[in-house]
């Protein structure tokens, strides 16, 4: 977090204000929202109430102070986008524009988050500037529990909320773990393996190789047409948690691994042969607060992409979960994150890069990121099981998450005994989601689907439809 000025009055009565850096995942973010891509992601808590709307509006002036650094809005600087602290106060209202409509619209200061409600539903939505998933959630959670500790009088011990300080949730942990030269490469049980790193020579041309691969390898693309509106299309699917993790358990897998071979299934059952010539390119946001300890509620994240041949597939699952189960043992390992992470961070401290004005920056990574998109089919990731404080339990049915997408984006979260499957699709034909269902069905799965378009239709007897 980089300020210039405090957030306070000074004697001629005028308010300095602060201003802080994107961090590298954010850096490509502004450049790049366009069209049906605002880059917003939105969570949603389901009660199994009613909501209280000035209670949830108290409840977030006061969860507000803990999360001053999300009171900004985003300017252009010469070199670089920044975000500038605003003295607006953010306002809890009714839930009537599309599922992750634009937050961040050029010229105009405004903020760059939004809390809506409707009926029992309380949703967060988020523009990927501003954080990742892991952090637009801890947020929903905290103003969740105020607003149920007002609305029903709890009484929560400190030691169940979350904590951590206004400093730790500003804080770029991409800028404190970057290195060059010897490194610290942490696991999930948070011990650290240091080791020394490749001659900077030898890194430097693997670094570019490795760049110029993810703008030339092409992946297969659903041929959907696109709806010409640029309105996400939402579909919510409900499973049992605990059913699908024996599922995932009986195929010899995790459950982040099963999903990412259902959903390449479902994809080889709905392409054309003639479309098998190019590889199915699944890509997978990894939360990198699993390999190094940080309490930010900023982006710390990275990606790998699973890539499958549909040559390989023979009908059945067993010929997917292999290469699935190889892809993320081979990406996940703490030495390969690293690598990667540090791969994302050198073209931030490229001092040559640096010094491009802002206008050709644009230029330039807008063609590098529509290139590398070239190379990815779809995105799935996984908000993981959510926890709630013990006290609150009773009053929440669910969780869900949901990413706006050029193509197609699926985010799994898990609540209870309920897993939820937050769809959000830039196409107006539904040929790959009812086989992404029926995998689910055939399974032996019970699913239940909900949806903001009103032409979804049943799709067999154990799905049910209901409006999100």
């Amino acid at each position: 977090m980089n300020r210039t000025t405090d957030s306070n009055q000074t004697a001629e009565g005028h308010r300095n204000y602060r201003w802080y850096r994107l961090d590298n995942a954010a850096m490509i973010v502004p450049s790049t929202s366009h069209g049906a891509d605002t880059r917003v992601f939105r969570i949603t808590c389901e009660l199994t109430e009613r909501v209280d709307p000035k209670l949830l509006q108290e409840a977030l002036d006061e969860t507000m102070e803990e999360f001053p650094h999300l009171r900004t809005c985003l300017r252009k600087g010469f070199f670089w986008y920044y975000f500038d602290e605003t003295p607006e106060k953010p306002v809890v209202k009714e839930d009537n524009r599309p599922v992750c409509a634009a937050l961040y619209i050029p010229g105009r200061r405004s903020m760059l988050f939004r809390v809506v409600y409707t009926e029992n539903r309380v949703s967060l939505e988020m523009f990927h500037a501003v954080a990742d998933g892991t952090g637009g959630l801890v947020f929903l959670r905290k103003l969740i529990c105020r607003y149920l500790e007002k609305k029903h009088h709890l009484s929560i011990p400190s030691c169940e909320h979350e904590s951590s300080s206004i400093r730790d949730k500003a804080e770029d942990a991409f800028r404190r773990y970057y290195t060059t030269g010897k490194q610290a490469v942490h696991n999930y049980e948070g011990s650290a393996k240091t080791g020394p790193i490749k001659p900077e020579g030898e890194k430097k041309k693997k670094t570019k190789s490795q760049l110029f691969s993810m703008t030339t390898q092409r992946a297969y693309h659903i041929p959907m047409e696109k709806d010409l509106s640029l309105r996400c299309h939402c579909v919510e699917c409900t499973v049992s948690a605990s059913r699908y993790r024996e599922l995932a358990k009986s195929h010899g897998a995790t459950v982040g691994i099963d999903v990412v071979a259902v959903y390449i299934q479902a994809l080889c059952e709905t392409m054309n042969a003639r479309d098998a010539k190019r590889p199915i390119v699944i890509s997978v946001p990894v939360n990198l607060r699993q390999y190094f300890p940080s309490e930010t509620t900023r982006n710390f994240f990275n990606t790998i992409n699973v890539r499958y041949d549909p040559h390989e597939y023979d009908g059945t699952l067993d010929s997917i979960l292999p290469v699935v189960r190889k892809s993320f043992e081979e990406q996940l390992s703490p030495e390969r994150i690293k690598d990667t992470m540090n791969r994302y961070s050198t073209l931030i401290h490229n001092l040559a890069v640096r010094a491009i004005p802002l206008f050709l920056k644009d230029i330039g990574i807008n063609r590098f990121f529509y290139l590398s998109k070239a190379g990815i089919t779809a995105t799935l990731s996984n908000l993981g099981k959510i926890s709630m404080p013990e006290k609150t339990v009773p009053y929440i049915r669910l969780f869900a998450g949901y990413m706006s997408t050029p193509n197609m984006q699926i985010c799994v979260s898990t609540f209870g005994d309920r897993m939820v499957f937050g769809i959000v699709t830039a196409y107006t034909e539904y040929t790959l989601l009812p086989a992404f269902v029926r995998k689910l069905t055939e399974a032996g799965l019970d699913v239940e689907i909900g949806s903001n378009d009103c032409d979804l239709r049943k799709e067999n007897g154990h799905a049910v439809l209901s409006q999100m």
